[in-house]
């Protein structure tokens, strides 16, 4: 099913350096907590996240992000649950002049019995 996963808010603020180029990887990382009946999903969220400065306009990248999350909340021993967020990659870009830009993450996500069937 494809289901509303986050609503991301990325402030604006004026870039204390000079432009810089989009890096190439790795990426830097955003990891967030991630609770699922209440029980939080081991490792978290982790996302890999483009940041540069081109011309005075900030842009971020966020690629497609596939995760298995196992032993929480309602899974079994064989289970997982695959979330897929967001479903394509994202891209964000404000002027010095806006405040930010904002962006909805829709996640594909799939409960299935673990494919290398390996236990817990």
């Amino acid at each position: 099913m494809t289901v509303l996963f986050a609503n991301v808010q990325l402030s604006g603020v004026r870039p204390a350096c000079a432009d810089f180029p989009k890096p190439l990887l790795p990426w830097s990382e955003l990891v967030t907590t991630l609770s699922i009946d209440r029980p939080l999903a081991p490792n978290g969220w982790k996302y890999s996240i483009a940041y540069w400065i081109e011309d005075g306009v900030h842009h971020v990248e966020i690629p497609s992000s596939s995760r298995a999350i196992r032993n929480t909340a309602f899974l079994g021993d064989d289970d997982e649950l695959v979330i897929v967020a967001p479903i394509s990659r994202l891209e964000l870009a404000w002027s010095d002049e806006e405040n930010g830009a904002t962006a909805a993450f829709e996640a594909r996500i799939s409960w299935r019995k673990r494919m290398d069937r390996t236990m817990g």
